[in-house]
């Protein structure tokens, strides 16, 4: 029956849309608490609390949280290998690891070590240019951090001289010997290429 006064109230579908209302409410406090939250937990783990370190003999890369050791990135093989062989044949590859520049548009401790790698291809083919680019990345990383430019052996140990083989790993162009980036590189060291 209708009461004279019209039809009844129903007040469940103005509480639903204010419940909507909350809720979207509700879901943007979360998402930009979360979005907080994150902004922070990146800003500790990556921040000025965070360092890398590159290991002078062979490229392993190693970051710290507050001075304590949170991850390793080791040089893969075959790479690993040939540095630890070109580190037994100098006096200035020390087992020691060393503070680099991290993070950053240029990512300096990825181009350390790429850097690294690609110096270790040259032990097959001329290991003296081996052993004098991963010591002139070894020095740059203690004199520099790789905080800004590029160390000497950049010349031939760069993309522009190594080439991915079928078998997936690096090799040093065939060629080389009359490129002249390593001609320059090897007169600068006062080595001459047999």
């Amino acid at each position: 029956m209708i009461s004279e006064h019209g039809p009844p109230l129903d007040y469940a579908s103005n509480a639903s849309a204010a419940h909507k209302k909350l809720s979207a409410k509700q879901w943007a406090l979360c998402f930009l608490f979360l979005l907080t939250l994150l902004i922070v937990a990146r800003a500790i783990v990556f921040g000025p609390f965070t360092s890398a370190q590159v290991r002078l003999d062979t490229g392993d890369l190693r970051y710290r949280f507050y001075g304590i050791p949170i991850h390793y990135r080791p040089m893969p093989e075959p790479y690993r290998s040939a540095l630890l062989r070109t580190a037994g044949r100098s006096t200035k590859l020390p087992a020691r690891w060393e503070w680099i520049q991290f993070g950053g548009p240029h990512n300096p401790d990825s181009m350390c070590q790429h850097g690294y790698m690609y110096a270790a291809c040259w032990e097959s083919e001329d290991p003296t240019i081996c052993r004098l680019a991963v010591e002139d990345m070894a020095e740059f990383a203690r004199a520099c951090h790789w905080n800004g430019g590029l160390p000497e052996s950049c010349g031939v140990a760069s993309g522009s001289l190594i080439d991915q083989t079928p078998a997936g790993t690096l090799a040093v162009k065939s060629g080389w010997k009359s490129d002249e980036a390593v001609q320059h590189y090897c007169r600068s060291k006062g080595y001459v290429i047999p």
